[in-house]
């Protein structure tokens, strides 16, 4: 989390069958959630569940500060 918004930074997929594949990208753009939804939609379940986690931090920190 960069803020309060999130920023994909890199992508490893790991696989028992074959190698680890990296995936990293360039630091000059801002690659957010949807971006990287959009760019690799066959990991869709992944983004749901960073979508999820994104939101449970994002309401717990709202609820510490009242």
């Amino acid at each position: 989390m960069i803020g309060s918004s999130i920023e994909i930074l890199a992508l490893t997929v790991t696989n028992a069958a074959r190698p680890p594949e990296h995936v990293a990208f360039d630091d000059d753009n801002c690659h957010d959630l949807c971006w990287a939804r959009e760019r690799f939609g066959k990991f869709a379940d992944l983004w749901d569940a960073i979508r999820s986690e994104y939101w449970q931090l994002l309401f717990h920190s709202d609820a510490s500060v009242i």
